[in-house]
């Protein structure tokens, strides 16, 4: 059984620390770049409400941003190399997120 070979380059994705809390959108707005391409990704409150104990304010998302920090920029890496993100565009990070408590 052969493999076709993939004629793509490796994308190589870097995640500057610029995570912040966009209030019009309700979310952790947080930057990804591949190559000289930039983009953003958003963590609506909702996914918020699902991962904290209390009700989640603007300071404690991005408190749980940083501390699952390796988590988001995890699946929006699977997500953009899946091709579900475009880097056009806000892209929003909802449904795959697992539900750990943050304590």
């Amino acid at each position: 059984m052969h493999r076709r070979a993939r004629s793509e380059a490796p994308l190589f994705f870097t995640f500057p620390e610029d995570a912040h809390w966009n209030a019009e959108h309700q979310a952790v707005e947080f930057g990804v770049e591949i190559g000289e391409y930039r983009g953003f990704v958003r963590v609506s409150r909702r996914v918020f409400q699902r991962i904290l104990p209390e009700r989640p304010t603007p300071a404690r998302c991005a408190e749980a941003y940083y501390l699952q920090r390796t988590r988001f920029e995890s699946i929006a890496e699977r997500n953009l190399r899946r091709r579900q993100l475009t880097m056009r565009r806000a892209s929003s990070v909802c449904p795959a997120i697992p539900r750990p408590r943050i304590e």
